[in-house]
């Protein structure tokens, strides 16, 4: 799994991107919240090795990586500033080629939930999955060519309601149950065991990502 995600990685970002420039790490979510800290463990586990290019690059050209940079910006509720601002500042304070994102996403089915890792070059909208919408990353709005990775964590009460009764046998759900349903307030859930399907798809994206930079000497 982790080769396969390595290898959508380096075609979404473009294997030369990887090694030209400054790749900056975004780790968004909130690492207070179990099922929506899988960018922050994933910045946890990262080797940066920026400070090393710029302290020693005799050293760093023997390491033979990549040059990483990384963050974990937190949420608004916390900071009181756009997770984008903070991602847009770091991106242009270290000059960044590439950036990646990392975030926990709301499931379209409870099927996917913990089994799904999505790789994209379009970028993320951090919160829209639970209806909270922030400004978009991507490099629209960077400048700078950005591969979003996420990992559906929660499902909405709605949708888990619907799966429950597909699976219970029932041909058809009427329009009117859906929309009643999705007029609710909604709540989010996670799986029992979310804190160890956490942990794991971190290190398995940040084993896939330092197989990827180079990165994984230490």
């Amino acid at each position: 799994i982790a080769n396969l995600i390595r290898e959508t990685i380096e075609t979404a970002a473009g294997e030369n991107v990887l090694r030209e420039g400054c790749i900056l790490l975004a780790g968004l979510g909130n690492r207070a919240v179990t099922a929506d800290a899988l960018g922050p463990r994933c910045v946890d586990e990262a080797t940066v090795t920026r400070h090393i290019k710029e302290q020693d690059p005799a050293l760093f050209r023997r390491l033979g990586s990549s040059e990483l940079a990384a963050l974990a910006p937190g949420v608004i509720g916390q900071t009181g500033i756009e997770t984008a601002e903070f991602v847009r500042g770091a991106c242009r304070g270290v000059n960044a080629a590439l950036v990646i994102a990392v975030d926990a996403l709301a499931a379209r089915s409870t099927a996917r939930l913990g089994t799904t890792v999505q790789i994209c070059d379009a970028g993320i909208s951090p919160g829209s999955g639970i209806g909270n919408r922030r400004a978009e990353i991507s490099r629209a709005s960077l400048g700078t060519p950005v591969v979003a990775i996420g990992v559906p964590t929660v499902v909405s009460a709605a949708t888990l309601v619907l799966d429950t009764l597909e699976q219970a046998g029932s041909d058809s759900i009427s329009p009117e149950l859906e929309e009643a349903l999705r007029e609710q307030r909604d709540f989010y859930v996670s799986l029992r065991e979310s804190d160890e399907a956490v942990t794991v798809l971190a290190s398995l994206i940040s084993g896939a990502l330092s197989d990827v930079l180079g990165t994984g000497f230490i």
